[in-house]
């Protein structure tokens, strides 16, 4: 979690320096979910502030250097923020205690009739004030000021950019969120602003030993196996997975200790908290120490592990290598530079991410109103009910009676007057008939909606792991696929050979298509040499699973989570050697969606007890005599 609380404090800190009472000079889309402002600041110079709501690299630093705009990215925030952001003075720079929101307020004179702002030009960088900004400054106090607050909510997939009024209501976002998605927080112009929920955990500040100990207890109650750091992440306010583990590493030479073995030892546990407080007292402090952890290894195969702004001890002594920086942006900007250059393309690795977060908004709509019609289905067997027992107490009515009441069933009939007592049972029995005729295959339908929205979310895992530009390009096919189809069709056309977004080949002559390969499944080794094959796509799954395993290989997959199929060779050996099947559990926690915990469950068995789920989308399959493990995530370098 590169931007947790405490990061977005020391970015807090950065921007007060070099922002604020400056004027913001031009607009400037980067990229999807992605806006820079070019600030001007007397003393410091011109700097460019980049914000982005990006699912997977929601950011938030301070570049020396303008990005190059995106042609095709024209959100309609651009243009209000060209209106009411465009020549304005930054005057305060805010943050919610433990919360990873930040706010920019920001004032500008704004004269009536002006509508520069909505010129057709899509890109805008002043090095100097347009005729415009003079004409307002000209205006002087007879123009009024407007005061407006640029939220910016960095949190994983609901990040968001917001421009508000300064009556609270929202002016537009770069992700409009309606209420049929989130009732509690609607984010569409002219809708009350309305600030993510507190979360309901204890404050780090005001914990002892004892109420440290109470939460330990809970989470070991939930999970006996539980990780202290994991215990302090869900217990108070504002401590990410990272700040959790350097506080527990710095005041037990350990990240990875068990809850259970200090839950009880309260001089253990105020050390943690006097560690835990010692990192957040910096946004008091400010003596920020920004570092980026690397892999160890040679040059060309580091990645960046993670950044914070305190040295990553417990990275260091797991055999990473600190790099440390002037300040949070730089260290932040290295980081995600690093990532794009290990996911390669990272222009592609976005707008497939966007769409994929656009179908999955569809999807979901789609499948809540699905169930909406099954729930009103199941309500109409009431009217059957009524129906039948209306017949079966007839003779019990009275002339004139308006209601049954049926004895020990709890179930009151309104009675027609104008029917007889059979009429009225015929019209349940009509009711009845409608309704379920109106409802009919709606399981079906919701069943199916399920597993597509489980398939999305294999896919999003998918292009989270992807690492160059032939494996984006491979989900880009399969979400193609998935955009304008649905899933019986690609089922239909799996049986008959065929992946998602292929066509029948065509035949050989001029007007035949070169077909783009695409990657294979990875072919790795264990240390005792035997083959491993791991998927990193839905079809990959699909053809390592089915068609390149042998019946007595054994298959891994991360419990519960998506994540790739792992196959392990047999080599024709009934018991297979256990370091093997470690080493592939660890490959099958590294290549799934819980490949940064500390530790996974893995389950697996015989390739013979896989199966294909009827009418699913490509990799979404049952299985059975399963066996289960817990290993350490790991990916090859």
């Amino acid at each position: 979690m590169p931007f947790d609380a405490i990061t977005i404090s020391a970015v807090r800190h950065e921007l007060s320096q070099k922002i604020v009472g400056g004027r913001v000079q031009g607009v400037v889309v980067a990229g999807p979910l992605t806006v820079s402002l070019q600030i001007y600041r007397a003393g410091v110079g011109r700097t460019n502030l980049l914000v982005s709501a990006h699912p997977q690299y929601a950011r938030l630093l301070l570049m020396p250097k303008a990005p190059s705009r995106d042609p095709q990215q024209q959100p309609p925030l651009l243009l209000l923020l060209r209106k009411y952001v465009r020549g304005g003075i930054i005057l305060n720079v805010s943050q919610p205690p433990h919360e990873r929101v930040l706010g920019l307020s920001i004032a500008k004179r704004i004269g009536s009739g002006k509508h520069q702002e909505y010129h057709s030009d899509p890109y805008f960088s002043a090095d100097s004030p347009t005729q415009d900004d003079e004409e307002e400054e000209e205006a002087g106090p007879e123009v009024p000021v407007t005061t407006v607050e640029l939220v910016i909510e960095l949190m994983g997939k609901l990040s968001n950019i917001i421009l508000v009024d300064d009556d609270g209501a929202i002016i537009d976002s770069i992700k409009r969120v309606p209420a049929s998605v989130n009732r509690y927080r609607t984010t569409l112009p002219h809708a009350r602003y309305t600030a993510p929920p507190p979360q309901s955990k204890k404050d780090p500040g005001r914990a002892t030993p004892n109420i440290a100990s109470m939460e330990l207890q809970k989470a070991i109650d939930k999970d006996p196996r539980a990780t202290a750091w994991n215990a302090l992440v869900g217990a108070f306010a504002g401590v990410s997975p990272t700040l959790a583990r350097e506080a527990v590493f710095r005041a037990l030479g350990n990240s990875t200790v068990p809850a259970a073995d200090i839950g009880y030892n309260p001089l253990v546990l105020g050390n943690i908290l006097q560690e835990l407080n010692s990192l957040l007292g910096l946004d008091e402090t400010a003596a920020w120490e920004p570092t980026l952890a690397w892999s160890s290894g040679p040059e060309a195969e580091r990645r960046a592990l993670d950044f914070a702004p305190y040295p990553l001890t417990h990275l260091e002594a797991n055999g990473g290598e600190l790099e440390r920086f002037g300040s949070i942006s730089e260290a932040a900007a290295r980081y995600f530079t690093a990532q794009q250059e290990l996911g390669g393309h990272s222009a592609l690795r976005a707008q497939v991410g966007a769409a994929l977060e656009e179908i999955v908004s569809r999807d979901r709509r789609r499948l809540d109103a699905l169930r909406d019609q099954l729930a009103r289905s199941e309500a109409s067997e009431e009217l059957r009910r009524k129906g039948e027992f209306l017949l079966s107490y007839m003779h019990t009515l009275k002339p004139g009676q308006r209601t049954l009441v049926v004895p020990d069933e709890n179930l009151t009939i309104e009675l027609d007057l104008d029917l007889t007592p059979v009429e009225n049972a015929q019209a349940f029995f009509k009711e009845y008939h409608k309704a379920r005729a109106a409802q009919e295959g709606i399981p079906a339908m919701v069943e199916q909606a399920e597993l597509r929205m489980a398939f999305l979310d294999e896919l999003a895992t998918s292009l989270d792991m992807a690492s160059n530009y032939d494996e984006i390009r491979a989900v880009q096919a399969e979400l193609e696929y998935a955009r304008h189809s649905d899933v019986r069709k690609t089922t239909n056309e799996q049986e008959r050979g065929q992946g998602p977004g292929e066509s029948k080949p065509a035949a050989k002559g001029k007007g035949r298509k070169k077909e783009e390969k695409l990657p294979q499944p990875l072919r790795l080794q264990t240390s005792r040499g035997t083959q491993v094959l791991v998927g990193r796509t839905a079809r990959q799954n699909d053809l390592l699973t089915f068609r390149l395993a042998a019946p007595s290989d054994l298959w891994f997959h991360a419990r519960g989570v998506p994540g790739s199929h792992v196959i392990l060779r047999s080599n024709g050996v009934v018991a297979p050697d256990e370091a093997d099947v470690q080493e592939a559990a660890a490959l099958a926690a590294g290549y799934s969606k819980l490949r940064e915990e500390s530790q996974v469950d893995v389950i697996y068995t015989e390739k013979r007890h896989v199966r294909k789920i009827p009418n699913s989308p490509p990799g979404l399959v049952t299985y059975k005599n399963d066996q289960s493990v817990r290993v350490v995530p790991r990916r090859p370098r």
